[in-house]
């Protein structure tokens, strides 16, 4: 059986990096793209670090190209973004629909993201509506497969 790479972005928030530890252990899979902003000090045999432009998706798709899954724990805070709306969406829109996209032009098998409970495009609240127009937005390209993951707040 041929061993699976795969790519996972937002693997040093509190998902990604549950994410990342069963990855790496998970002996179906040989390589682990670790797609981060910054540097971090984890080190493994079988990760391969890239620090990016999330928003550059020449960049993404370098990466994603040879993945038959990949996972986006992308996401932020209200301090995080001192209550910004337009930076809360650029982190948490913008850059997930790029990966997605990305996806589907490589031809990705699966992809997976992290979203939210109660997620609804139709919500009064901030938060919920964008994690809903982002669920929405994702499942509308028709990727060969999408996994949504609705933690709770």
């Amino acid at each position: 059986m041929k061993l699976k790479e795969v790519t996972i972005f937002g693997a040093t928030g509190l998902i990604g990096s549950s994410l990342l530890e069963i990855l790496i252990n998970d002996p179906g899979f040989d390589k682990v793209n670790v797609v981060i902003r910054s540097n971090f000090s984890f080190i493994h045999k079988k990760i391969d670090k890239h620090i990016i432009d999330f928003s550059n998706p020449q960049a993404i798709s370098k990466i994603v190209k040879n993945s038959q899954i990949v996972f986006a724990a992308i996401g932020t805070t209200q301090s995080k973004v001192k209550g910004y709306k337009e930076a809360y969406h650029k982190i948490d829109y913008d850059i997930l629909i790029n990966i997605a996209k990305t996806c589907k032009a490589n031809r990705v098998k699966n992809f997976s993201f992290v979203s939210s409970s109660g997620a609804n495009e139709n919500s009064d609240g901030f938060y919920l509506k964008l994690k809903g127009k982002i669920e929405g937005a994702v499942l509308g390209l028709n990727l060969p497969s999408t996994s949504v993951f609705r933690p709770s707040l």
